[in-house]
């Protein structure tokens, strides 16, 4: 009996993909790392209207661990306690030519977007 695939589907999973010589090269787009707490005074200090409501206190790591047991919203964040990530983006800026945007001005740009667009009222 002949099996029917589905519109749509294609198989992905090929021991072709797995040789070296066919991946693609990973090129990581990070500019900087940034604390959650620094997000909050640049958003305070550059948005003072649009991120009255934004708290820029840190929560205690202890605090963070005991609601980790109750909220799967700290759960996922209890893994990250004092954790820099640094990631090097040198690979795509000497072979691509790519420069990031400034995190700064990211961060700025989204939330000025997300304001105009409305989509952070509760």
């Amino acid at each position: 009996m002949e099996r029917r695939r589905r519109p749509g589907y294609r198989r992905t999973a090929h021991p072709r993909h797995d040789e070296p010589s066919r991946r693609r090269p990973a090129f990581p787009r990070l500019g900087s790392f940034i604390w959650y707490r620094d997000i909050a005074r640049l958003l305070r200090e550059r948005l003072p209207d649009a991120a009255g409501k934004v708290r820029t206190r840190a929560m205690p790591d202890l605090a963070v661990k005991l609601l980790a047991r109750r909220s799967p919203q700290m759960a996922m964040l209890r893994h990250e306690l004092g954790r820099t990530r640094l990631v090097d983006s040198s690979k795509a800026r000497t072979l691509l030519g790519w420069h990031p945007r400034p995190t700064e001005q990211t961060i700025i740009d989204t939330a000025t977007a997300l304001v105009a667009k409305n989509a952070l009222s509760r």
